[in-house]
């Protein structure tokens, strides 16, 4: 059983370094290119990758949880309001980023990269605040 809390820990920290990244890259992306059309393009190819990152958190996570035998404590509780928010706020960044897609109209764009450029700021201070108190 300790092998299986050992690799699913290390595994889940993996998966936040990763996250931690891509959202880095977002934020990257967001700050600096200005043009619409291309900045789309870069977004679509790394939203599935995010949310797929985002579902190996959640599984390595509930894999070490089931290790744990299901202890309630103030670190899995926070982990997953943690999940839950970088979860919505993805979901809010992904129907902003269609209504970009489907309108040209400027200010649905600068909406989209408002909100994009806070969600992912969020993410990268709140996964640097976890790894730093675990």
């Amino acid at each position: 059983m300790d092998e299986l809390l050992r690799m699913s820990v290390f595994l889940h920290l993996v998966f936040v370094a990763l996250t931690f990244a891509v959202a880095a890259l977002h934020v990257s992306l967001l700050w600096f290119i200005k043009e619409a059309q291309r900045l789309g393009k870069k977004i679509h190819t790394l939203i599935p990758v995010y949310y797929f990152l985002l579902s190996c958190l959640f599984f390595t996570g509930l894999i070490a949880w089931a290790a744990l035998h299901f202890y309630f404590s103030h670190a899995v509780v926070t982990m997953v309001v943690v999940w839950v928010l970088m979860l919505g706020g993805s979901m809010k960044a992904y129907s902003l980023f269609k209504r970009t897609k489907t309108t040209n109209a400027h200010e649905a764009q600068q909406r989209f990269v408002a909100f994009a450029k806070k969600k992912y700021l969020f993410d990268i201070f709140v996964l640097g605040l976890l790894v730093a108190i675990a």
